[in-house]
């Protein structure tokens, strides 16, 4: 059996160190893999000579939607998914992608439950596909607890500027802002204005173009918020973060209580997370899901400081994940060493790719 992976343009390269994990339990499963970058038409041409016709393959895997329909004269995707599976891997919102893919025979693989509903309401095939760890995962190399380089709580975010999403919204504020403010995240957002049904009625608006676009911004506009809300709240309570991410230093202006340094790639985070005692993770808009802070954390033995992210709490519950409202134990501890321990071998065992692809492609 054959797969191609379809890759493009990531930050901080987080999503190729997936797809590789993805690959190499691919393999496991049987299948050769081979990839094509799709990010250029010199990547595509340099890539294409790399690669069989694509009715050679038995399914092909895109990232974000990247390569859908004619990647040249002879390749084109859309086509090839009539036919075979082609998997879109959404790893974000799907409210930013759906046109690269919506009315096509894709099938779309979701990193939260509330963004498979979405698209589900939408007519979308869609399943829930969360985050793993490859099978081959093994923990980074960190330095000793004692060592002054550990950091007590880090948190790896990047910075999205809250006033300038705010701005975009400005010509419908008046009729929405009220809404907007009262939602935490866009699933709330897409509640309340009928798009997706909620417990107390059933959807009501059609999605359009306009309310795509608006909804998009919403949830910029609503993630910006949360994690400036997180900052301010860590700090209240005197929880000083270390913050590495792609223009963070920006976030000194709303709390400069906290350490902010600069990105870097996810392969040099990992040991990061691996010689800190905590990671912090808030995650809105992604409610229900398994994020990478939470599972690479944990593989490699290291806490979470969930900060109102009751899934992820509930899944590893005594299990390393702890809510904002605890008081954090210490590394010390033997409870809180066992804890770890379980949250590590239930990662490992439980929530790898191999899992999530056998279970898709049985």
């Amino acid at each position: 059996m054959k797969a191609l992976v379809l890759t493009g343009q990531n930050q901080y390269q987080v999503v190729s160190y997936f797809l590789d994990g993805i690959a190499h339990d691919l393999t496991i499963l049987g299948y050769d893999v081979d990839f094509l970058n799709v990010q250029s038409e010199s990547t595509i041409k340099d890539g294409l000579v790399h690669i069989l016709p694509l009715n050679d393959y038995d399914m092909i895997f895109s990232f974000n939607g990247v390569g859908l329909g004619e990647v040249s004269e002879n390749y084109n995707t859309l086509d090839y998914a009539k036919e075979k599976p082609l998997y879109v891997f959404c790893v974000d919102n799907p409210i930013h992608l759906i046109l690269r893919f919506f009315g096509q025979p894709v099938k779309v693989l979701c990193v939260a439950q509330e963004h498979e509903a979405f698209l589900r309401a939408c007519g979308v095939e869609a399943y829930y596909f969360p985050h793993a760890v490859p099978l081959n995962f093994s923990v980074p190399s960190s330095q000793p607890a004692s060592d002054a380089c550990a950091i007590p709580l880090l948190f790896p975010v990047s910075f999205i500027d809250k006033q300038a999403f705010r701005k975009e919204l400005a010509p419908v504020w008046g009729k929405l802002g009220q809404v907007i403010e009262a939602s935490h995240t866009v699933t709330d957002f897409l509640q309340f204005i009928g798009v997706m049904p909620s417990a107390q009625r059933p959807a009501r608006t059609q999605l359009n173009e306009m309310i795509l676009r608006i909804s998009a911004t919403v949830d910029k506009y609503l993630r910006a918020k949360q994690r400036e809300a997180c900052l301010i709240d860590c700090a209240t309570h005197n929880r000083r973060l270390t913050v590495i991410g792609r223009d963070v230093t920006r976030y000194s202006e709303v709390c400069s209580f906290h350490q902010y340094k600069d990105s870097v790639s996810f392969s040099e985070l990992l040991p990061l997370i691996a010689q800190s005692d905590f990671v912090v993770h808030q995650s809105p808009g992604f409610e229900s899901g398994l994020h990478e802070r939470v599972l690479y954390a944990l593989a490699s033995g290291t806490g979470v400081l969930s900060y109102h992210a009751q899934f992820a709490e509930s899944i590893f519950a005594n299990k390393g994940v702890f809510g904002f409202e605890h008081t954090l134990p210490k590394a010390t501890d033997s409870a809180y060493v066992e804890a770890l321990k379980k949250g590590q071998e239930t990662v490992l065992t439980q929530h790898t790719w191999h899992n999530r692809l056998a279970l898709l492609l049985k």
